[in-house]
């Protein structure tokens, strides 16, 4: 929700077994390249969508927290730094 982007959630669970497995293939050559063997090797479970109210709750709250860190860092190069 955060981003705004769906969530892919692969089917095999132990990713870096089948990072390598895709390496292995390809360097075997049975694919030509990591793009062909990863259409091929990977398969999703579900794909969850993001809520789009709550994304923009996000984005809100966001734009907040970013006023306030860009006002906190002023002060902090104008008013503390200086005195250090």
């Amino acid at each position: 929700d955060i981003l705004g982007l769906p969530v892919y959630v692969p089917r095999v669970k132990e990713a870096t077994s089948l990072g390598v497995a895709i390496c292995a293939a390809v360097g075997s050559g049975l694919y030509k390249n990591v793009s062909d063997a990863t259409s091929s090797l990977v398969q999703w479970e579900t794909i969850k969508e993001p809520n789009p109210l709550s994304h923009e709750k996000y984005l809100l709250l966001f734009e907040k927290w970013r006023k306030l860190h860009d006002t906190l860092f002023d002060l902090t190069e104008k008013e503390i730094l200086p005195r250090w």
